[in-house]
């Protein structure tokens, strides 16, 4: 059978959320309430596409386990098909001349070789911010919780805002934290940076930082609105913190 990128990214996903489903139907992923399927069937499709709705509290509903694999799944969907789909043509190891010319139009790549480097890049990037971000809630937790929660929620709720999921452990969402400034400002943050994406994220890096000449045509497509967005919460925080 032929190599097919759109074929392969479409099965990945739904590779992903059929072993979601198989595994938080499984007993170690229930926390004291039977699990029933569609509630899993439908927990792991929001996890995968990062809509971050739940019909129940994953804080309550979900054992420690259940609640890492609904954050893998967060952390999978929330790469993006552009992420998946280049890591697919790394594994195939072939760029065909149709994808090769898209990947020269957007990214200004042609060969193998910048394809990985990309991908380098962008999980370099991605593992640095969630690590800071992860870093800073834990901090901001531990004037309520103990240091191993504070870390786990430090964690998730990183990943969670990074990949713009709404899932948290808490019944009311963050309305508990409504009066706190920096954990404010560094969830939006990380949903702003995780709302850009990493590859234009990279572009910029890379545009400013190593003097290249111009942006990807992807950047420009996207950078544009969240310019405002950038803007508008610069002025959020100005005015309310």
């Amino acid at each position: 059978m032929n190599y097919s990128p759109a074929k392969t990214l479409i099965l990945f996903f739904l590779g992903l959320i059929i072993a979601g489903v198989l595994l938080l139907s499984l007993p170690a992923a229930r926390s004291s309430t039977r699990v029933s399927f569609i509630t899993s069937l439908f927990t792991s499709v929001s996890a995968v596409c990062v809509t971050g709705l739940s019909v129940v509290n994953i804080g309550e509903y979900y054992s420690t386990f259940g609640q890492i694999v609904i954050l893998i799944l967060v952390q999978l969907g929330g790469v993006g098909y552009m992420f998946v789909s280049t890591f697919i043509t790394l594994l195939f190891g072939k760029i065909a001349l149709k994808d090769r010319r898209i990947m020269q139009d957007i990214f200004d790549i042609s060969s193998f070789s910048g394809l990985k480097k990309l991908l380098s890049k962008a999980v370099f990037f991605v593992l640095v911010i969630e690590f800071t971000g992860a870093v800073v809630l834990t901090f901001i937790f531990l004037r309520s919780f103990s240091f191993l929660k504070s870390i786990y929620l430090g964690i998730f709720y990183s990943i969670a805002a990074f990949c713009n999921a709404g899932f948290g452990f808490f019944c009311d969402s963050l309305a508990g934290f409504a009066n706190d400034p920096v954990l404010l400002y560094v969830i939006s943050v990380l949903v702003l940076i995780g709302g850009l994406g990493f590859f234009v994220i990279v572009d910029i890096y890379d545009t400013y930082g190593e003097k290249h000449l111009h942006l990807w045509t992807h950047t420009k497509g996207c950078s544009f609105p969240y310019r405002w967005r950038l803007q508008f919460l610069h002025l959020y925080c100005f005015l309310f913190f």
